[in-house]
């Protein structure tokens, strides 16, 4: 329990540590995942997995028992196998769970949740990261940071802050990339409008504040959003050309009127 001495928390407040809820199959375990100055810090994925994957469930509440019978690969590119419960993962990462054979990517429903959207293994080799920072060394040696911490030397000249690289996992280079502009697809990542994808329509600058987006979805709908809050994920508006594949919904948000309708015309179909 917290206790409060004259009008100060003490320090056992302060100092309880944040543990991720080991739950019973089906359900979620998570905790939060600190960014030291890399873009909004992002909630960790434990073993959050869909209502129909009981079977992936079960190996996560069997490993909750056993933290050895636990082994994920995370990021991809025969990087070390992870078999604490409790190491973190974020957006747009790969995770591969050895013992069910799934390959799947870290991705946000139109409520704002971590979702695990599996993957074919050519789409689980790679990552999108959003670049945050571009710099020079003391050298003059240029370089980006993405939003997961990555450090890319001698990046393409073109390149620039806000834009999106596409790094393969194997190798760790960049591969491809994509341009911040009118006309592309974004993944909202922040906000209300978290996990909705549309196409740009407009850019609003205020120098001192927080440029906005114009963002319209693949039903016409229309929103707002800081420009921050956006992710890049393909270069034009067509489907075809995205980067990644979405998840169930493609990222299209329905109102509770909508969610009924579509329950309702289900059941009468059976």
């Amino acid at each position: 329990k917290r206790r409060c001495q004259d009008d100060a928390w003490s320090e056992e407040a302060y100092e309880a540590p944040v543990r991720a809820q080991l739950v019973d199959a089906g359900q979620a375990g998570w905790r939060v995942r600190p960014d030291a100055e890399r873009g909004p810090a992002q909630a960790a994925v434990v073993d959050s997995f869909g209502g129909d994957s009981a079977a992936q469930a079960q190996v996560l509440a069997d490993a909750a028992r056993d933290d050895d019978d636990l082994h994920a690969e995370v990021g991809g590119g025969g990087r070390a196998v992870r078999t604490d419960i409790n190491f973190p993962v974020g957006f747009m990462d790969v995770v591969r769970i050895e013992r069910s054979g799934d390959l799947m990517r870290i991705l946000y429903d139109t409520k704002g949740r971590f979702v695990l959207h599996k993957v074919e293994p050519e789409e689980g080799s790679f990552k999108l990261c959003k670049v945050k920072r571009q710099e020079l060394t003391k050298k003059a040696t240029p370089y980006i940071v993405t939003h997961d911490g990555r450090t890319v030397r001698y990046p393409d000249p073109d390149i620039k802050v806000d834009d999106t690289v596409k790094i393969d996992l194997a190798t760790g280079k960049v591969v491809d990339f994509v341009k911040y502009a009118v006309g592309t697809t974004v993944f909202v990542t922040q906000g209300r409008s978290t996990g909705r994808v549309g196409t740009i329509l407009h850019l609003e600058r205020h120098p001192g504040s927080f440029d906005i987006v114009t963002v319209r979805d693949a039903e016409g709908n229309t929103f707002a959003t800081r420009k921050g809050n956006t992710f890049l994920i393909g270069k034009t508006d067509k489907k075809e050309d995205l980067l990644i594949s979405l998840p169930r919904g493609d990222g299209i948000k329905r109102t509770i009127f909508e969610n009924r309708e579509s329950l309702l015309k289900k059941k009468a179909r059976v």
